[in-house]
């Protein structure tokens, strides 16, 4: 997947090794040497994460062939969407760490080691859009109309073949409250995760989203019934990490909707009363 994707992108290069693989002094130069370095394990909500390392080689008295060389594979790789054997996508993310060059003098070569996470952006286990929540659907809708057609919007998880731009809302934290003896409030803490074409389209998407929910009171969640939900907290998350997600497992925007519903939700419902005993103790 990575192998074919620099051989096809960058044409300076002469090959693309796995770690296991041996290059030796001999073999025609530049070339790559792919490490996988720890498996992140992953989890329902991160997905796969795999960090990799990229080596490039370039031989000694050739050095001005390093930096051309690799800022073309970091052209080619950062957040691409490469797809392998078995038609699963993985996006590629360049985090943009300092890097050494370092002279490998067993294989008469300069190396310059990049950096990068593989992700798929999908649950460890099957997983399907959530449908039946009013709150996520509206949310959804929303979007849709504020960024347009060109984007794809998806509720509560990414399908298996997610398509780019698009951009993902999840419930991260729910609450209810009760308000007096007929009535709760319930509170909804929903994050997006924004994958665009480029660093520049998630930006002015992600702008977008924020302006508009900074400056919205309310949510539509069913116009005909009048039905709206309460706009608070709109933030973008600022600790996030190269592959889009907080340590908390949120996306780069996170904003709270709160609703009041008269009816009391499954589970909470308190015992009958039999009968009512009263005895007054006036005189």
């Amino acid at each position: 997947m990575i192998r074919s994707k620099l051989l096809e992108s960058v044409p300076e290069l002469k090959a693309v090794y796995n770690v296991s693989e041996q290059a030796e002094i001999s073999s025609a130069k530049p070339y790559v040497i792919l490490s996988p370095i720890t498996d992140s394990g992953g989890s329902p909500w991160t997905g796969w994460r795999y960090p990799i390392e990229v080596s490039l080689h370039v031989d000694k008295v050739s050095p001005q062939q390093l930096n051309s060389i690799a800022e073309s594979i970091t052209e080619s790789l950062n957040n691409q969407l490469l797809e392998d054997e078995l038609t699963d996508k993985w996006l590629m993310l360049y985090p943009q760490q300092s890097v050494k060059d370092i002279i490998d003098e067993e294989r008469q070569t300069i190396k310059r080691t990049m950096s990068f996470t593989v992700i798929s952006p999908r649950r460890l286990t099957v997983e399907s859009p959530i449908t039946n929540d009013d709150w996520l659907t509206s949310i959804a809708t929303w979007t849709q109309d504020l960024l347009g057609k060109e984007w794809f919007v998806y509720s509560g998880a990414w399908p298996l073949q997610s398509a780019v731009p698009a951009v993902m809302w999840r419930v991260s934290e729910m609450d209810i409250t009760p308000k007096g003896t007929s009535s709760f409030e319930i509170q909804k803490r929903l994050t997006a995760f924004i994958q665009g074409v480029d660093s520049n389209q998630e930006h002015n998407a992600l702008l977008q989203l924020l302006e508009a929910l900074g400056t919205s009171s309310r949510l539509p969640m069913n116009e005909a019934d009048r039905r709206y939900l309460t706009v608070s907290g709109p933030k973008v998350n600022t600790k996030v990490t190269a592959d889009g997600y907080t340590n908390q497992g949120e996306g780069l925007l996170t904003v709270t909707l709160s609703g009041r519903t008269s009816r009391q939700p499954a589970g909470t419902e308190g015992p009958l009363m039999q009968f009512v005993h009263y005895e007054s103790n006036l005189r």
